[in-house]
Formats: structure tokens, C-alpha cells, sequence
């Protein structure tokens, strides 16, 4: 934990308180008029032939109000290979769906014809329906790669030997109580707001409060991240759009007045005097004073240091 410095002016001085969100990006192809001038293969075809030859823009296969998913747009290169018989070449990169559910970046070449017979405009023509495919509006991948009872085992190994025990602990409650036995077979990219939205509403009649829900949801969506850093295909989630439960009429918890702090540390033995009287003076956890040390105890300038605390199940610091 980061330390944190307390001033304790009135602990030394034994005086107890009295009150405790796509661009629509189109690619502008060759004119049907320069392409019939420059390209005798297209010259003297119909106008609507000419049309299916040539795109005007990237089609998009969704509907008007559909949600819109960002696109990589690239508009490739066109190079020239090979010395007796000059070939023009398209170039350009796709995204391609892995066995095991991640992401490659391929770089891939068309040959397009030979520079004698191809001039440079009907060469970007003849690409175009390659960038159509590629910049065209992102499909949901196919539902392949690892289940998340799969990659909860991962992250076991990985991230979680890694972490304080105390949230290893917290992470696997979750996990082992809520988040597996409901989604656990679910492939990563069928989990979207939908799924997990129905998980909220499962959690919520089954009597859970918001707080707990909103802590399975951020151990959830952390294993998600972690997926998608390592390039699994993953689905995606946002707190924004969950409904979560109504928070209820929370109980004031009774604290203890200073009256009844003082008599609790008049009558208990030491080291419980000292301890009680850090709690009701500052506040802090018990976890913290019980890791306190010497050095961290600054009488000078009447500060203690929180550097540390002990583990509330190992007992250890």
C-alpha cells in the first residue's frame, strides 16, 4: 500500500476529540472517364457495367441506427515487381482470426497486371474492391478461442501470483461463486453488455447489494482487459451500460462516542490501550496499526507513517 502520513498532535498531547463514442470514411475511386480513357479493357463498356467494376465508395453492411464499430481505415500501396515482366501489385494488411482466439495482423499482395497493359489509375481501380473488404464495417469475429473458465486458469498463473493476497482472495471469490458458474462455458467474445447485463440481474435478485455487484463486475471486466492485451478475441463491456440495482436505505453504523472511547482505553491493558486510543484518535484500520513499527512513529514532527498492514486471514504483513 503507499504510505500515508497521519498527524497525530492529539494523540501525543492525550486530548480525545468530542466528536468522533465512426467516421463515414469513403474512398474516392478512379472516375469512369479517366478509367475509359487510360484503360482499353474498360473502354466502350456500359455505364452500369463500368459501375460494377468500379466502387465509389465503401459499402457499409449495416443498417441506418445500428451501432457502428470503429474502423481501420488504410488505403494501401501499389508497387512494381519483377524486371522482364513488370507486374503492378497491390499491398495491404488484414486483421485475421487465430485457432486460439487471438488477433495477427497479415500483410497480403494481389498481383493486378502488367505496367504494359495497366496504367497506374486502372491499377488503383482494379484494388479497390480489396480495400471495400478490408475498410468495410468491422463484423463481429466468429465465436472461436478459449472459453473464460479457460482463461481464468491462465490468469491464475500469470497475473494472479503476482498480486497482494488479500486480492487474490477477493478475485477468486468472485470468480469461484458468481462470475464462472454463470459464464464460465460462455467463448470471450460472446461476453458483451447483454450477457453481463443478465449476470447483473442474477446477482441482484439473488439478494446481492451494489457495492458487491460492482466489485464482480470490475474483477470480470480486469480478466476481459488482460485478454484483450494479450490478443485473444474478446467481447466488451461498460459499466454505462448496465443497469445496476437501486441503491437502498443504508443502516448508520453505531460508533462509539468519546466518552465511551475513553473508558474503553482507561480500562484496557497495554499494548490494547495504545491501540485503541491510534483507532478512536485517527481512525485507521486496524490492519495498519497492527503492521506499525518504531521507525514509523515520528515524535518530532508528531506523525505516524502507514507504510504497511497485515493480512487479515495469514496474519501477515
Amino acid at each position: 500500500m503507499s504510505m500515508r502520513s497521519v498527524c497525530c498532535g492529539r494523540l501525543f498531547g492525550a486530548t480525545l476529540p468530542r466528536e468522533l463514442g465512426m467516421p463515414a470514411g469513403s474512398i474516392i475511386a478512379a472516375t469512369a472517364a479517366s478509367v475509359m480513357d487510360k484503360d482499353p479493357q474498360v473502354r466502350g463498356l456500359p455505364s452500369r457495367e463500368l459501375g460494377d467494376r468500379v466502387s465509389l465508395a465503401t459499402p457499409s453492411s449495416l443498417k441506418a441506427g445500428g451501432i457502428v464499430p470503429r474502423r481501420r481505415f488504410q488505403k494501401g500501396r501499389l508497387v512494381i515487381r519483377g524486371v522482364r515482366n513488370p507486374q503492378r501489385c497491390g499491398m495491404y494488411r488484414e486483421d485475421v482470426l487465430q485457432s486460439d482466439g487471438t488477433m495477427r495482423r497479415r500483410r497480403r499482395t494481389v498481383r493486378l497486371g502488367p505496367v504494359s497493359r495497366l496504367s497506374e489509375r486502372a491499377a488503383w481501380a482494379k484494388f479497390q474492391p480489396y480495400h471495400d473488404r478490408v475498410n468495410s464495417a468491422a463484423q463481429a469475429p466468429k465465436l472461436s478461442g478459449m472459453t473464460l473458465d479457460e482463461f481464468a486458469s491462465e490468469w491464475r498463473s500469470k497475473i494472479a501470483v503476482n498480486l497482494k493476497d488479500s486480492t487474490v482472495r477477493a478475485a477468486e471469490s468472485h470468480l469461484r461463486t458468481h462470475i464462472l458458474p454463470k459464464l464460465g462455458r460462455l467463448l470471450l467474445p460472446e461476453i458483451n453488455a447483454r450477457i453481463v447485463q443478465s449476470l447483473v440481474t442474477s446477482l441482484a435478485l439473488g439478494g446481492l447489494a451494489r457495492k458487491t455487484i460492482e466489485n464482480i463486475l470490475l474483477t470480470l471486466s480486469s480478466l476481459l482487459r488482460t485478454a484483450k492485451a494479450w490478443d485473444y478475441a474478446t467481447g466488451s463491456f461498460s459499466l454505462s451500460d448496465l443497469t445496476l440495482p437501486r441503491e437502498g436505505v443504508k443502516k448508520e453504523q453505531r460508533c462509539f462516542t468519546a466518552e465511551e472511547s475513553g473508558r474503553i482505553i482507561s480500562y484496557a491493558a497495554e499494548p490494547f490501550a495504545t491501540i485503541w486510543a491510534i483507532l478512536a484518535v485517527l481512525g485507521v484500520r486496524i490492519s495498519e496499526v497492527l503492521a506499525l513499527r518504531v521507525s514509523d512513529l515520528d515524535f518530532e514532527r508528531k506523525l505516524i507513517r502507514l507504510r504497511q498492514s497485515v493480512d487479515s486471514a495469514t496474519r501477515k504483513v
